[in-house]
């Protein structure tokens, strides 16, 4: 009921008609204690299990071929060789954070000296022009 709300709230017209749909073919739709309901019942409980075991197949399908499901392998074999990959990688990553903090810096040296040097040969400040 709480998917049929918010379909509905959103306006997403395929999802009313799927979930309209499924209502129709629910178990639960089906009224009367005779042999044949409780078949009818038990049929369409059977086909809907068989539909969620597709839609899981379909999900893990799409879940193994991203690169997070890949990331997961990978750091799974590092671990079994005693390593540990996510480590290595954020200590990589911190290396590169540092070493780009450091070009940076350099570059806002150079660019000081720059500014400094156009200011006493033509007198001009091109901090100005930076900024803007």
């Amino acid at each position: 009921m709480a998917e049929l709300n918010q379909a509905y709230s959103s306006g997403d017209q395929a999802k009313l008609k799927k979930l309209s749909a499924d209502l129709r073919l629910s178990p639960e739709a089906v009224q009367g204690g005779t042999v044949g309901d409780e078949l009818v019942r038990a049929i369409r409980q059977i086909a809907q299990i068989r539909k969620r075991f597709r839609e899981i197949g379909e999900e893990k399908t799409t879940a193994e071929a991203s690169g997070l499901f890949e990331l997961y392998q990978k750091v799974e074999a590092e671990n079994i060789e005693g390593r540990d990959l996510l480590k290595h990688m954020a200590e990589r990553a911190k290396t590169h954070i540092k070493k780009s903090e450091r070009r940076l810096e350099n570059l806002r040296i150079v660019t000081a000296a720059q500014e400094e040097h156009v200011k006493e040969a033509f007198g001009l400040d091109i901090g100005e022009f930076r900024k803007s």
